[in-house]
């Protein structure tokens, strides 16, 4: 699976086969099953906080997707663009980033920067890595030669050679 994260889940997958939300978002996404889960990715100034959609049953693929697309779609405030952490490099690149991702759609451009330009060009999911904090970080890659293949509901890395 390739999933660009500026895209809602299901949009702009690349599967081997065509049934995923059907078949993989329904399934746990941790053994055990958990309630919440709180990811990081060091880009980003923010914690991203999923819940499981279903509280009797656990935190499935399809929340965890959903929660992370959901949070990075959130717009940044003005106080976030013009923070003391940000260099003038970071603004330009968030400008770029922006502009990439809008494609000259007025309704994208509206809507602002969102929390995803942050991840700059670092769009493609992945996968999860535990922390020993418990919490999860979330690894995420410039181009989409690097997939998930899921096996008894771990993520795993696994190059890909297009």
């Amino acid at each position: 699976m390739i999933y660009d994260l500026r895209y809602p889940f299901g949009q702009d997958l690349a599967l081997p086969y065509a049934n995923w939300n059907h078949s993989l978002s329904p399934q746990l996404a941790t053994s055990p099953p958990v309630q919440s889960l709180v990811i990081w990715h060091p880009k980003l100034p923010w914690r991203i906080k999923v819940q499981a959609s279903n509280a009797g049953i656990g935190i499935t693929l399809g929340d965890v997707f959903n929660g992370i697309h959901e949070q990075l779609r959130l717009p940044i405030g003005h106080h976030e663009y013009y923070t003391v952490e940000l260099t003038s490099e970071d603004r330009d690149m968030l400008t770029s980033v922006f502009e990439e991702r809008c494609a000259g759609d007025s309704r994208e451009v509206v809507g602002g920067l969102r929390r995803v330009d942050f991840l700059g060009k670092d769009v493609y999911f992945v996968g999860l890595l535990k922390s020993k904090d418990g919490k999860w970080e979330m690894k995420t890659s410039e181009n989409g030669r690097r997939r998930i293949v899921l096996v008894r509901n771990l993520f795993l890395l696994q190059s890909v050679k297009f």
